[in-house]
């Protein structure tokens, strides 16, 4: 779907699908070391979990998690997440979800891509993602995934 932002922008029609595709992959020079490695962490788990990963921390549960680098919460950084599709989440799988990924990262609850970005609802968020504000952590349909 095409979106149009209210706010002053270069992109004025943009498909917010197409400009996640190609947000960059989150790099060493993005983070401190720390924070670096648990994303690394949180990743590799989320791709190849084991039997000590939480469940929720699943490839079936997140088909793309981001990082706005711009944005935080009482320090807290902001995430956008996109769940699997058809899979009739209840708010206590969402909050389990949200739990998972603060075990590698202390985050305000994450923002969720179907409800506040596929269809450009959040103006602000569209915005920081057009203006380049976002990293990739994993996504499924990443044009640079694996």
């Amino acid at each position: 779907m095409k979106v149009k932002l209210i706010r002053k922008s270069k992109i004025q029609n943009t498909d917010m699908h197409d400009i996640l595709y190609n947000v960059r992959l989150f790099e060493r020079d993005d983070f401190s070391k720390k924070k670096f490695d648990k994303l690394t962490q949180l990743r590799n788990d989320l791709i190849n979990p084991d039997s000590s990963t939480n469940p929720y921390l699943s490839t079936k549960y997140i088909t793309g998690l981001w990082y706005f680098t711009e944005l935080t919460w009482d320090g807290a950084p902001q995430l956008l997440i996109r769940k699997g599709k058809n899979l009739n989440l209840d708010v206590f799988d969402k909050l389990y979800i949200d739990s998972a990924i603060f075990d590698y990262i202390c985050h305000d609850v994450a923002y969720d891509y179907e409800k506040e970005i596929a269809h450009g609802q959040d103006k602000m968020l569209c915005d920081q993602i057009v203006k380049g504000n976002i990293v990739t952590i994993y996504d499924s349909e990443h044009k640079d995934n694996n």
